[in-house]
């Protein structure tokens, strides 16, 4: 009989699931060491499945496949973290957020350690933390950086002129803020000095450090918006991904809008 090669991957999300057939699960996945692709969990929808109290949406499993010519078939899988919080609200929106950057901005089967450890920290501290939008922003920011698409936050991010405190937009279409004298697209929206200020603190804060950053509702909104045209323009539209069976809008209400 022919020996079967299992791979094992150590740290894997779970990024979104897809009934399949009768009885089977599409399960979508991020690796540590492998990047993002899709496999197949046999019975993972019966209620006695070993998989499916493990193969959970924003979880982070250790797992191993059976490779195929197709879709690899998930054999086990061990919770390491299940985020039971992430599941509804505000927090599963963030959460949502996070996971569908990592559908729309990478390619298959090509690891990024350094993303993924900052995709898992994330979703860790919006399971944990109160102030779960400071969270997602700094994630989209880092992520963002990662991916060489950071927005210019410090000189104009078309002529590299010092920018003016008293007349200050952010442009997208350009890059990140830009001075008085450079043309604006229509995306182009002014902005205030403390919001310049709160997205570079954001920018250049270590994980977990955005709860030191006090901001009132005016500016919350403001960087909302500019990050959500920034993404925009970057990776497209976030939108929900498999498993995800609400709008992924950021929210409006709740502790954290007030925070």
């Amino acid at each position: 009989m022919r020996r079967v090669d299992l791979q094992r991957l150590d740290a894997t999300l779970v990024l979104g699931l897809r009934d399949l057939g009768e009885a089977d699960r599409l399960v979508f996945l991020y690796a540590r060491d492998r990047g993002r692709f899709s496999a197949v969990a046999r019975s993972g929808r019966r209620p006695a499945s070993r998989l499916a109290g493990h193969l959970q949406l924003f979880a982070k499993v250790a797992i191993e496949l059976v490779p195929t010519r197709s879709l690899d078939i998930i054999t086990s899988a061990r919770s390491l973290a299940d985020r039971p919080r992430l599941a509804a609200g505000r927090r599963f929106a963030a959460a949502s957020r996070v996971i569908e950057f990592l559908r729309r901005a990478t390619a298959e089967e090509d690891p990024d350690p350094g993303l993924f450890d900052l995709a898992d920290g994330t979703l860790e501290l919006i399971d944990r933390r109160e102030r779960v939008s400071r969270q997602l922003w700094q994630f989209e920011l880092a992520a963002l950086d990662r991916l060489g698409l950071a927005p210019v936050l410090f000189d104009c991010a078309l002529c590299n002129r010092a920018l003016n405190a008293r007349d200050l937009w952010f442009d997208p279409q350009a890059g990140g803020a830009i001075c008085e004298h450079c043309p604006r697209s229509p995306l182009a929206a002014r902005i205030s000095e403390r919001t310049l200020k709160a997205l570079r603190f954001l920018q250049e804060a270590r994980l977990g450090e955005a709860d030191k950053l006090g901001i009132d509702p005016a500016i919350r909104e403001q960087i909302t918006l500019l990050l959500d045209r920034i993404l925009q323009v970057a990776v497209g539209s976030i939108r929900p991904g498999p498993g995800a069976d609400n709008s992924l809008g950021r929210p409006a209400t709740g502790p954290d809008s007030q925070q």
